[in-house]
């Protein structure tokens, strides 16, 4: 004989109806907790690198050779690469 349960419903529907429930039930509480979890969390937020060329100012005569010295500080950061491009030479 089946267990007493509301009006109009059999025992294994008021189960399956019972195991619905609990089941949103648990995957609000889930999605509520990802929420929470995830606007905390902040990524870490990169410092720029510091790049410094030296000497900043040099004076050659054409055909001369001279060297420039290129300093990559990446401040704790991963460096993938580095172009550099002459441009600016200026003719007296």
């Amino acid at each position: 004989m089946e267990k007493d349960t509301p009006t109009g419903y059999l025992q294994s529907d008021y189960i399956n109806e019972k195991k619905s429930e609990n089941f949103f039930i648990a995957a609000l509480f889930s999605l509520f907790f990802i929420l929470a979890i995830s606007t905390q969390v902040e990524p870490a937020k990169a410092i720029p690198a510091e790049i410094s060329v030296e000497p900043s100012y040099q004076r050659i005569v054409a055909g001369e050779a001279f060297t420039i010295n290129i300093t990559v500080d990446p401040k704790g950061n991963e460096v993938m690469g580095l172009v550099i491009s002459c441009t600016s030479i200026t003719r007296y």
